[in-house]
């Protein structure tokens, strides 16, 4: 289900649009927060939902289960903006990924590093971790990683597999709307073959076109999934709905297979079919 990013980067191509200079900071130096559990993620989430709210200099635009975003205006200002997203981790966890920027060339007020670092320590201290931050081995180097963690196995702490696939497809959905390729670099295998209305692609197409940004698109959300998981194997089908400029709408109809390959579920096949909705006769 990885469609999406394609189409909305033919969408820029069609459309275009304007180069605003940004500045953004540096990598944080504090650990990214992790969740376990729905106490614990509603309780980072609904952390990470009143920081923004007093510490950027924009309304959030887009609330839901896993994306908080602010307005992100093209008028060149030094006031933060700000994206956050719930990404599912291999091990069935939760990462809380925080992005600060500004459209300025120099500078942030207030500082776009800073605020990320102090937003990673509050809702991190939100959790029930106790204001101990969790870190991602992801996002470790590989030096800092103990040798006994630094390798996939199959003895891999147990994952909901219907629950973690059915999130996965949740996220790709929603990532259409953005510029974020995370998702699409985190679900897809390096060797997934993608299947878009006769086309051939590959992980590296997807990744390229995530990364260009939505284009005219406006929203995509998952309508439903069904998983039926056959061992280490999951065949994933189900359907989207995006709207775009103009009131332009349609559905995604889509078929995924998974793999669970050293304890880690990822896509490894897709076949998708955009259906445009009609627009209403005058």
């Amino acid at each position: 289900m990885f469609a999406r990013p394609f189409a909305s980067a033919m969408a820029v191509l069609i459309t275009g649009c304007a180069t605003v200079p940004q500045f953004i900071g540096d990598a944080p130096k504090t650990p990214t927060p992790t969740c376990n559990g729905a106490a614990d993620c509603d309780a980072e989430w609904s952390a990470a939902r009143s920081y923004l709210v007093s510490h950027t200099g924009y309304k959030i635009q887009n609330d839901s289960v896993d994306r908080l975003e602010t307005y992100n205006p093209s008028e060149v200002t030094v006031g933060l903006r700000a994206r956050v997203s719930k990404a599912i981790q291999p091990d069935g966890s939760y990462a809380i990924v925080a992005k600060f920027w500004c459209n300025n060339l120099f500078e942030c007020s207030p500082n776009a590093e800073r605020t990320l670092e102090d937003f990673n320590r509050t809702v991190a201290a939100a959790g029930s971790g106790g204001g101990m931050p969790r870190s991602i081995a992801a996002l470790q180097s590989p030096a800092a990683i103990p040798a006994n963690q630094n390798k996939s196995s199959d003895n891999a702490p147990p994952v909901d597999a219907e629950k973690y696939i059915k999130d996965g497809e949740t996220a790709l959905a929603e990532s259409v709307a953005t510029s974020d390729a995370s998702v699409v670099k985190r679900i897809l295998a390096d060797d997934c073959v993608w299947i878009l209305d006769g086309r051939v692609l590959d992980k590296a197409a997807a990744i390229e076109a995530a990364g260009k940004g939505p284009g005219d698109f406006i929203s995509n959300h998952l309508d439903y999934a069904t998983v039926r998981l056959f061992g280490d194997t999951a065949i994933a089908q189900g359907s989207d709905t995006w709207t775009g400029q103009g009131g332009k709408m349609g559905h995604l109809i889509w078929t995924d297979t998974w793999i669970r390959r050293n304890g880690r579920w990822q896509i490894v096949a897709a076949q998708e079919t955009l259906t445009p909705i009609p627009s209403p006769a005058p």
